[in-house]
């Protein structure tokens, strides 16, 4: 199975130091110095974990990764946006909006959308059926947000104002194909 994703690095004494860890198995790791795809690929397992972590951001004492000026405006900062993520070759970038930041101070952050700043975490875990997930996923997307995306990851994925029914029935029908592959 294949796993990846766009990273967009911004720079501050250093570039983000980015890691790839699936499973247990760290598969990637580098800084990354430019946009860029990061491209993994593993055996599928009953059950997969995936971390992207973020290493290395320079919070004081002698160095900071962040530089302000006297009004605390942010004049240069390191952080990484991660988006276009894909699993199985299949478009996830709506899971982004669901995914829970782990600082490593202890602090976790909901809906930051990719953007790391902070060392940390973000941690995707799904089943070996993943495209069953996928297409679970992207029901309770659509259905339990109050209001549609206007974003691309939206307009790319559109699925018609179907009854909840209709939809139950053709996710069942797709469940029942991709068994028999």
């Amino acid at each position: 199975m294949n796993f990846d994703f766009y990273a967009t690095p911004s720079f501050c004494n250093s570039w983000p130091l980015i890691s790839v860890e699936v499973n247990g198995q760290e598969l990637w790791r580098d800084y990354v110095e430019q946009p860029q795809t990061i491209a993994v690929e593993f055996e599928s397992q009953d059950q997969n974990q995936i971390f992207i972590k973020y290493l290395n951001k320079n919070q004081g004492p002698t160095l900071w990764d962040t530089v302000v000026d006297a009004q605390g405006n942010i004049l240069q900062d390191q952080f990484c946006i991660i988006k276009d993520i894909r699993i199985a070759r299949s478009r996830c970038d709506f899971i982004l909006y669901d995914l829970i930041y782990h600082a490593k101070d202890g602090t976790n952050t909901a809906n930051l959308q990719g953007f790391m700043s902070t060392i940390g975490h973000y941690s995707i875990e799904f089943p070996k059926d993943v495209y069953g997930w996928i297409l679970e996923k992207r029901k309770e997307k659509i259905f339990h947000q109050p209001e549609r995306s206007s974003s691309l990851d939206y307009w790319t994925n559109y699925i018609g104002d179907n009854s909840h029914a209709e939809i139950d029935r053709l996710l069942s029908e797709i469940k029942q194909i991709l068994k028999q592959l």
